[in-house]
C-alpha cells in the first residue's frame, strides 16, 4: 500500500464520518472523565459514578455514546 493509497482511504467520506463520529464521542467532558476511570481498571457503572461522582442516570448514557 502506497502512502497515496493511505491518503485516500483516509480521506473516504465514509471514513470521515466515522472520524467525525469519535471525535463527537469524545469531545464531552464526563465522557473523558469515565474513560480515566476506565484506563486503569474495569469498573462497572456503580464504580464509574463512585469515582466520578457522575449520577448514575448521566453515567449510563455516556456509556451509551461510547
Amino acid at each position: 500500500m502506497t502512502a497515496q493509497n493511505i491518503q485516500d482511504d483516509l480521506s473516504a467520506p465514509d471514513t470521515l464520518e466515522l472520524r467525525a463520529k469519535l471525535f463527537r464521542g469524545l469531545s464531552d467532558p464526563s465522557r473523558l472523565t469515565i474513560l480515566d476511570a476506565l484506563v486503569s481498571d474495569e469498573r462497572n457503572v456503580q464504580e464509574i459514578v463512585g469515582h466520578t461522582g457522575l449520577g448514575q442516570p448521566n453515567v449510563s448514557n455516556h456509556l451509551r455514546c461510547l
